[in-house]
């Protein structure tokens, strides 16, 4: 999801793989946030930077210690008003890694 045509504000990535979830907040505009990370089981989730301009492309990343063969990691990424606008899967490479962009 690049984030042209995306508003300003604060947006949310929440993921699930197995039976962990993690969540994780970035920002859209000229403002910057800080994003607020916190460790649920074995999964964690982060974008490349904090805060972005319109225009430009997400970059996340997960990694969990417990890979699940087979199965991808879910996301789904929520507009500042909390509606979903984006979801998408991603799979682990052998050391339990995802990387994608939205």
């Amino acid at each position: 999801m690049p984030a042209s045509g995306a508003t300003a504000g604060t947006y949310r990535i929440d993921a699930t793989y197995g039976q962990a979830t993690f969540s994780n907040i970035f920002s859209v505009g000229d403002l910057v946030t800080t994003s607020k990370e916190k460790l649920i089981s074995e999964l964690s989730i982060s974008t490349d930077k904090s805060a972005y301009l319109p225009g430009q492309t997400v970059k996340i990343s997960a990694s969990s210690n417990n890979v699940i063969y087979g199965q991808g990691l879910t996301y789904k990424v929520y507009n500042p008003n909390g509606m979903q606008i984006f979801s998408g899967k991603l799979f682990p490479n052998k050391s339990g890694e995802f990387n994608g962009s939205v």
